[in-house]
């Protein structure tokens, strides 16, 4: 089925002047586009695939480091792309869960929906492999409430 496709993914291209960008792979992170020759040329597109990418790191809960992509940005372009990435991932918040009043003597009303995001935000790190701390979620929720995050956090990943 796949082959018999490559001759009409071909034939397209070449009506439409269309050119498919190279795949580079990287074990362990999803494929992207190369950034540089070919369609992707001016800085701000090359910001905002970085920030596109620093926000996809942080959502899924890497770590911060933009030379993951190195080899996918010219280098004249790599001042924008790490600028735009460090962005997207320094501004990537989860959306936080609706405010539902806590049961029984536990946290109720905004805390309880801080301590059910700290819960959250430690399922989805023991999901990951990754070791407990709380603190790579900073920002994502209020400084007043960092001990109700830590409890849930501690809860949702043990």
């Amino acid at each position: 089925m796949k082959i018999a496709l490559l001759p009409v993914l071909i034939l397209s291209s070449l009506l439409t002047g269309c050119v498919v960008p190279p795949v580079v792979s990287d074990p362990g992170y999803p494929p992207g586009p190369v950034v540089g020759p070919g369609p992707v040329q001016s800085p701000g597109e090359t910001y905002r695939i970085g920030e596109s990418r620093g926000r996809d790191d942080r959502r899924d809960g890497r770590s911060y480091y933009p030379g993951r992509y190195r080899e996918r940005v010219a280098p004249g372009l790599w001042g924008s792309f790490t600028s735009g990435y460090e962005r997207g991932y320094r501004s990537y918040v989860m959306a936080p869960l609706p405010v539902i009043p806590g049961p029984g003597p536990g946290p109720v009303g905004y805390e309880h929906t801080v301590y059910q995001n700290g819960h959250r935000a430690g399922e989805m790190d023991r999901l990951r492999g990754l070791p407990p701390n709380y603190r790579r979620h900073m920002g994502e929720f209020p400084l007043r409430f960092e001990e109700v995050f830590r409890r849930g956090y501690q809860a949702g990943w043990h």
